[in-house]
Formats: structure tokens, sequence, C-alpha cells
């Protein structure tokens, strides 16, 4: 299978797993939480708060499938060509493809959700621990300190434990995430250095954070 064939199935996948998984939803919502509130309080209570978490999850639904992983005709090609003839690359166990102009990510195989396509010119920093160090350092200039510590406080809500390693890649303000893995795993983490010292020495305009 082409690679650009196997970038085609994940969007699919994914595409059909976001609906399956907000049918789900609503279905257990309505067999489990409605059907057994509604003996017991007033249904004008209920069936508004039903509708209002029902039209939510479609909303979510709805971002995934139009906004999330939206590519145009003419992006899905250029996709497709640098899959199939510009890979120069390819970090197989976490399906990440580095071509000529992009990096793509499909994930591993039991994700299904993981799926995105980044213009390397777009891309301003690959960040191998903490957002907040990016946010420290953004394109090299060293932001108020108060923003540092805002966004270390910011982490340590989020994710609350100081040896979670990513591979986080940042363009901007948006944030696409490859992988984590947690610093006893030094296989693992070998790897995410790996590939994150690949691309930094490739494109020397990446910051390396």
């Amino acid at each position: 299978m082409k690679n650009s064939e196997k970038f085609k199935l994940k969007l699919l996948i994914s595409k059909i797993a976001y609906i399956f998984v907000a049918v789900l939803i609503i279905f257990l919502l309505t067999k489990y939480t409605i059907a057994e509130l509604l003996p017991l309080f007033n249904s004008s209570v209920i069936i508004p708060i039903y509708i209002c978490i029902t039209i939510f999850i479609l909303m979510i639904l709805i971002y995934c499938l139009i906004i999330k992983n939206n590519f145009s005709k003419e992006e899905k090609n250029k996709i497709y060509d640098e899959l199939d003839n510009k890979i120069e690359k390819t970090f197989d166990k976490y399906g990440l493809y580095i071509t000529k102009n992009y990096i793509i990510c499909t994930g591993s195989k039991i994700n299904i959700f993981k799926l995105f396509a980044v213009p390397i010119k777009e891309i301003d920093a690959i960040d191998t621990f903490k957002d907040s160090r990016y946010y420290y350092r953004k394109d090299g200039k060293k932001r108020k300190f108060a923003s540092f510590i805002t966004a270390s406080i910011k982490d340590d809500l989020v994710f609350g434990d100081n040896n979670r390693y990513v591979f986080n890649i940042i363009c901007g303000k948006k944030i696409y995430c490859v992988t984590t893995s947690h610093s006893l795993n030094k296989n693992k983490t070998h790897q995410i250095k790996e590939m994150a010292d690949y691309i930094c020495d490739k494109y020397k305009d990446i910051d390396y954070v």
C-alpha cells in the first residue's frame, strides 16, 4: 500500500471513529441517564439539559469532521504527492513522515484519531519536554519572567508530572503532539530525541526547546 493510500485510509477511519464515538455517547446518555432521570425529575428540566448536551456533542463532532484534519483538495494532492515521491525520512512506529515540504503524522496503528500534516515552513519549534519552555523562548526572544511562571503553572495543572516527555510540533499558537512518554521509558524517550534531533539538525530555522 502506498503511503498516500495509508493517509487516505487513516483520514477515513478517523472520521468514522469520530461519528461512532459521538453516536455512542448520545446513545449511552439517552439510555442510561435521561431514561433513568425522567421518572425522578420534571421533564421540563431534564429534556432541555439533554438537548444542550446533545447539541454540544454534535458541535464537537462537526468541529472534528469539518475543521480538524480538513484539507483542501489542492493540499491533499500535495500531501499525497509528497508521501509517494518526496519522503526524506520515515519513523514507522509513530507514523511520522518527513517529506520535502511537510511533516506528516498518521500516528500508531492503535491510535485512530491522530492525523495531521504541517508545512515545514510554518513550524516554529520542536518541544520535547514542556510547552512552558517554548512560551519562554518563542522565536529566540525571552519573554517576561511572569509569562514563564504562568505557563509553568499551567503545565503543572495540565500535566501534573515533571517526568513527562512530549514530542510536540509547534506552529504559532497551534501544538501538534506526535507522542508522549514517561522519563522511565528510556527506549521511547530515546526515540523521541532521535526524531527531534533529525528534524532540528536538518532544518536549522526550527527552534529546539
